[in-house]
Order: C-alpha cells, then sequence, then structure tokens
C-alpha cells in the first residue's frame, strides 16, 4: 500500500502568523544546508574534504535565504507512505 501526501510546510505557516520574511527564508535555508548541501558540496573538487566546502555552504545558505525572504510563498513538500508486508514462505 502507499499513500502520497503533501507535509506541512512548518516554516511558511509560522510566517502566516508573524509575517516576518527574513526568518521564513533563514529557516528554509537552516533546512536546506542540512538536508541537501551536503549532495552539492560532494561535487566539489575534493568532495567532503575540499577547503572551499564550508564558504561554498555558507555562500549559498545566505543566497536561498534572501532569495525565499524576497518573495515568501509556501513550498509543497511531497512524500509517501509505504506499507509492505513480508509474506511467509511455504
Amino acid at each position: 500500500h502507499v499513500e502520497v501526501f503533501d507535509a506541512d510546510d512548518r516554516f511558511f505557516n509560522h510566517y502566516r502568523i508573524d509575517h516576518d520574511a527574513k526568518v521564513f527564508g533563514a529557516q528554509w535555508a537552516s533546512f536546506c544546508r542540512f538536508a541537501v548541501f551536503g549532495v552539492l558540496g560532494d561535487a566539489l573538487d575534493s568532495g567532503s574534504t575540499d577547503p572551499r566546502r564550508t564558504v561554498f555552504f555558507d555562500r549559498l545558505e545566505a543566497g536561498v535565504a534572501a532569495r525565499l525572504a524576497a518573495a515568501p510563498e509556501q513550498n509543497r513538500i511531497p512524500l509517501a507512505q509505504l506499507v509492505l508486508e513480508k509474506r511467509r514462505r511455504r
């Protein structure tokens, strides 16, 4: 069984309350840094040991934060729940 659904964008829900676009952008950028940037950083010449990695992440995070803060909107977060059943061999 599989169920596909959209998760809540908790950062946008918070933005609806406080209307602080800068915080909205910063929260999404911070999440992206820890959830996605590592894969991008691995593409640098020396991968995870590349000395440019931290600067790259800092600049990317600042850019994402600024861009999202400039035009806050709800993000679609598709998720799936999968239920598997292991059958016994007879």
